[in-house]
């Protein structure tokens, strides 16, 4: 059992590509939703700021493309890629 603590705090959902976190919020008023783009450093500060202080994070958030051959790969595709998945969890790290 989680303790007392636990059953105080809220989820909060923040994607920048769809409605699925609003849909979330809207059914659920433990749930909080903010639309930002992790690899933007401004907008993973102003998330910050706006939920405070944060005790455990779960950074998931990621984007993939069609598997290929590194030579085969389009540049800015790959690129995108590695600004969410990469730079973007080391930005939610640190203004956590």
């Amino acid at each position: 059992m989680p303790p007392a603590s636990w059953q105080k705090r809220q989820m909060i959902e923040s994607n920048a590509g769809d409605d699925r976190g609003m849909e979330l919020a809207e059914r659920n008023p433990r749930i909080h939703y903010m639309q930002a783009d992790i690899s933007r450093e401004e907008d993973v500060k102003a998330l910050f700021a706006w939920c405070g202080p944060v005790d455990a994070a779960f950074n998931n958030a990621g984007i993939g493309f069609e598997p290929k051959e590194m030579h085969l790969m389009d540049a800015a595709q790959a690129k995108r890629v590695m600004e969410v998945n990469l730079f973007g969890a080391a930005l939610c790290m640190k203004f956590r």
